[in-house]
């Protein structure tokens, strides 16, 4: 199953190039986000896209962050640390999710890169 990081989720309501990329790649699969994504995008996005963005909300499976996903996040961050390659505390989150349920992360941040482990499709 693929999963939308924020970045993803506003290429597609913008529509721009990388959403034409990632339109096709999700086309007849399966497609999880979750709500730190939804908090992300909720700061960002003007009030006449939140039609775009309902739409594309009621098609995507959110996942849960769970127990699993936390004690992922914490082991994640420490490993960011100790390389000196932190990132932003929530695209841990998101990554967690994604590593508890085996999920590749279709993105647009270079930061995803970062995570050991984390199967991505950095689309550019």
């Amino acid at each position: 199953m693929y999963f939308l990081d924020t970045s993803a989720i506003l290429d597609l309501v913008y529509g721009n190039e990388n959403g034409a990329k990632i339109r096709i790649i999700i086309a007849n699969n399966k497609v999880a986000t979750s709500v730190f994504s939804i908090y992300e995008i909720s700061k960002k996005i003007k009030e006449k896209e939140l039609v775009i963005l309902a739409e594309l909300f009621s098609i995507l499976k959110l996942v849960e962050f769970d127990k699993e996903s936390a004690f992922r996040s914490a082991v994640i961050e420490k490993e960011l640390t100790k390389e000196g390659k932190m990132i932003n505390l929530i695209d841990i989150f998101i990554a967690s999710i994604c590593k508890t349920n085996n999920f590749i992360m279709l993105t647009s941040d270079k930061d995803f890169k970062k995570i050991k482990g984390l199967k991505i499709n950095l689309i550019s």
